[in-house]
């Protein structure tokens, strides 16, 4: 049993097209990975949650899976770490709006496209020692 997804995110910026096998130093990357799948949920409906703290009560349940903390732990977590299902995506910054007289407002960042995604390999159910 895997304790979830995570997410991959490429984010890209704009520059200039290459013009040959040299790097251009304006066009450049970052990874980073964020809890995917039902768990992003969680944290969704958890952010949501948090407004009304104090005036209801409730319970949230969730799947077991890693969050970005910032803490040394966080890179023991790769693209390769079979516990979990991978998904890739490629982000790039885009204009946040299109209609005319707003072709100065700050950008958005938006998946740019899927990259695919990586099942995490199935595992047998432990057995309890009785053979059943």
């Amino acid at each position: 049993m895997t304790a979830g997804t995570l997410d991959w995110n490429l984010a890209r910026s704009r520059g200039p097209e290459a013009q040959g096998p040299a790097w251009e130093p304006e066009v450049c990357s970052r990874i980073g990975w964020q809890r995917g799948g039902a768990a992003l949920l969680v944290d969704l409906i958890e952010g949501v949650a948090a407004q009304i703290r104090g005036h209801a009560a409730y319970e949230i349940r969730q799947p077991a899976s890693p969050r970005r903390t910032g803490a040394a732990g966080d890179t023991h977590i790769g693209p390769e770490d079979a516990r979990f299902h991978h998904s890739y995506a490629s982000w790039l910054s885009y204009p946040d709006a299109t209609a005319k007289g707003f072709e100065k407002e700050k950008p958005a960042w938006r998946v740019s496209e899927f990259l695919g995604l990586n099942a995490a390999p199935l595992r047998t159910p432990r057995t309890t020692g009785h053979g059943w």
